[in-house]
């Protein structure tokens, strides 16, 4: 149960890392266009 909890916390924290990179990499295309 502790261990489940944990990889959810790691999943989520990766989701974020994805989602802040796409956003710099869009707002960077949006600046390039």
């Amino acid at each position: 149960m502790i261990l489940n909890g944990l990889t959810g916390i790691l999943r989520n924290e990766l989701i974020m890392k994805m989602y802040i990179q796409f956003r710099y990499i869009r707002i960077i295309y949006e600046i390039w266009q």
